[in-house]
């Protein structure tokens, strides 16, 4: 066996491992996430009943029953009266896993304690599709672009831009494509009025063409934001409503990073984890939960979300408190 590194040495191994073969995390962002998750799994370590030498590196001798006992109660959560949540557990199995995987790669222990645990005892795994932001997060999301001192996105000549953006998601449930797609016609005034009072949302598919009522919220935004477009001096160049700097659509990638950005903020300021997506679909989708829950019928909500039938939010029906779950989608 090649000679066993400290547990330190071993998290610096694999994060280069990772890093040259170009792998994705597992949902959290950053090296200081890893190190505090695996310094968590060594702290506890330190205390277990683990056998063997005290010499001997305790890492080395964690069996799948110090992994069960672990993720059951080894964690410490932000808020001990609500326990940890299910997802932090599925990230500490998962990073245990990915860890002790390179571990045996390289002989250093002789079995992975992680992938040793019977099935039902792995903390299950979220369905990305249907991810939605927990109740505080989302209300926190929408206090940060509410509350004027805070500032959720950079000082920048764009800053109106985002927050209207953000708005648009959280407000009408459009899809990324559709936010990204609006043009200045999209935008509708009252007769005589200055204000905006609607949105129109043109799409190709069934049920995809759809007219919003702006909130005062959302029609304020908006304003302030074609104030400043039309500071910008390359806004001529495009009739895309929110569009970049360059004077061009706004890219997918600079929407999940402005989402991004948000979110973990929100996630931060409710002292919670973060969602297990963190783009601009988890504020469609839970927005769409939302008004299930609130008493909209899954027909309805299908309607206004742009789907062809109540069918399309199956997905998400593990969310819903009303017995109006959709059918299972049959196949063809």
């Amino acid at each position: 066996m090649n000679e066993i590194p400290h547990s330190s040495v071993l998290l610096d191994r694999w994060l280069n491992a990772c890093t040259a073969e170009s792998r994705r995390s597992i949902g959290i962002g950053g090296d200081e996430s890893y190190r505090y998750f695996w310094n968590t799994w060594n702290k506890y370590l330190m205390t277990a009943d683990l056998g063997g030498n005290l010499d001997e590196h305790p890492w080395t001798r964690a069996t799948s029953a110090t992994v069960l006992h672990f993720l059951n109660s080894g964690t410490s959560p932000r808020k001990k009266a609500e326990g940890v949540s299910a997802i932090t557990r599925r990230r500490y199995w998962r990073l245990l896993e990915r860890i002790y995987d390179f571990a045996l790669s390289n002989q250093w222990v002789q079995s992975n304690p992680a992938t040793a645990l019977q099935d039902w005892e792995k903390p299950k795994s979220e369905n990305p599709k249907g991810a939605i932001l927990s109740p505080k997060q989302w209300e926190q999301g929408i206090r940060l672009l509410m509350d004027p001192d805070a500032k959720p996105q950079a000082e920048d000549d764009v800053g109106p831009r985002n927050r209207a953006i953000l708005l648009c998601l959280y407000e009408l449930g459009i899809t990324p494509l559709e936010l990204r797609s609006l043009t200045l016609d999209s935008l509708e005034r009252a007769p005589k009025g200055k204000a905006f009072t609607h949105l129109q949302v043109d799409g190709s598919g069934v049920n995809q063409r759809r007219r919003f009522t702006l909130s005062p919220a959302l029609s304020a935004a908006l304003s302030q934001w074609m104030s400043e477009r039309g500071e910008m001096t390359k806004s001529d160049k495009t009739d895309h409503l929110f569009c970049s700097t360059h004077g061009k659509m706004m890219g997918p990638d600079n929407l999940h990073l402005l989402v991004r950005e948000h979110l973990l903020q929100a996630a931060s300021a409710s002292k919670s984890d973060p969602a297990i997506r963190l783009g601009p679909q988890v504020i469609r989708n839970t927005c769409l939960v939302r008004w299930v829950n609130q008493g909209m019928s899954p027909a309805q909500v299908a309607v206004w979300a742009g789907l062809k039938d109540e069918k399309g939010l199956y997905h998400l029906s593990d969310h819903f408190v009303r017995d109006d779950r959709p059918e299972v989608p049959k196949k063809q």
